[in-house]
């Protein structure tokens, strides 16, 4: 993921360059995010 375009943060700590990619679900209204040992999360977002 491009660190200079996007910050994402996870319980607090920045953990951008450790993921691959990340998608919204608007069904679920969570981001699904995939890290780059392979393991898939979903996470609700703050608004």
């Amino acid at each position: 993921m491009n660190t200079r375009k996007n910050m994402i943060l996870i319980k607090g700590n920045i953990k951008t360059s450790e993921i691959r990619f990340c998608q919204w679900d608007a069904a679920g209204e969570r981001i699904n995010i995939e890290f780059n040992n392979g393991k898939i999360y979903s996470y609700a977002i703050f608004r």
